[in-house]
């Protein structure tokens, strides 16, 4: 008896919570969105492409493409064309176009006569 006094009142509790519901409002312009996205459906073709390439093994397969046409590039050169001969007048061009060996520029101390 105690027992059924008490599932009763827990009934009643649980009923009498279910009284100030009301109906579920959507967000203002939920609708004016909904039909908005739903008409624009259609994509132009840079939105596509980019979908395309954005796609992981799209982009993973482009850059594995790119990695084995640099080995491929790499690999190919033929051993002139590795080794760098440079002759000795370009060497001392070179030499003197970025030599210092001036210090009049950066002596202010010494006056001419």
């Amino acid at each position: 008896m105690f027992n059924e006094h008490k599932i009763n009142n827990r009934i009643e509790k649980i009923l009498n919570s279910l009284d100030g519901m009301q109906k579920a409002q959507p967000a203002p312009f939920f609708y004016t969105r909904l039909q908005a996205r739903l008409s624009g459906s259609r994509k132009n073709i840079w939105e596509q492409i980019t979908y395309f390439v954005s796609r992981p093994v799209v982009a993973f397969s482009m850059l594995a493409l790119v990695m084995l046409l640099n080995m491929t590039v790499l690999l190919r050169k033929s051993p002139t064309t590795t080794t760098a001969v440079v002759s000795d007048q370009t060497y001392q061009s070179v030499y003197e176009d970025f030599s210092i060996a001036s210090n009049a520029f950066y002596d202010y101390e010494i006056k001419e006569p």
